[in-house]
């Protein structure tokens, strides 16, 4: 499934655990999010630069690490899911070097995408604006990585 080697693994999730965070927040994980937290339940990866791309502008970040379920992730949840200039279709799962989220879309269009949140870019009026889509679905963002 996966090209990139994964390293620094938790212990599994357990299935509640992902229901009951679901269940909070009123979301779905895509079954590759929940394979891959029922396998590894965080960590971080061998490749770690993801390559940016919006419009004229193109740079790279490195990918730090993916949230464990119990602790990080849900204390991530908490920390930005319920502020008014978060964005309620993304779900934080990791973060890069500086901080900035990544994120699995829970929208109908684009269920599972990944992307990339650069809080320094959250305009009012288009908050969509801080997103650089870094990936069709965990797997591709997952093997894409330099």
């Amino acid at each position: 499934m996966f090209t990139n080697e994964i390293l620094s693994t938790c212990e599994k999730a357990c299935a509640d655990d992902l229901s009951e965070l679901e269940e909070v927040y009123g979301f779905k994980f895509p079954n590759e999010m929940k394979l891959f937290y029922l396998q590894y339940n965080g960590g971080n990866l061998k490749r770690r630069e993801v390559c940016l791309q919006k419009e004229d502008w193109k740079s790279s970040t490195s990918f730090h690490k993916f949230y464990t379920v119990k602790g990080e992730f849900e204390n991530i949840l908490k920390e930005v899911y319920f502020e008014d200039w978060w964005i309620k279709w993304l779900i934080p799962f990791g973060h890069d070097d500086g901080g900035e989220h990544f994120c699995f879309s829970t929208r109908d269009c684009d269920y599972g995408s990944i992307y990339y949140f650069v809080s320094e870019c959250i305009d009012d009026e288009n908050p969509e604006n801080a997103l650089v889509k870094v990936g069709g679905n965990l797997i591709e963002f997952i093997n894409n990585m330099k």
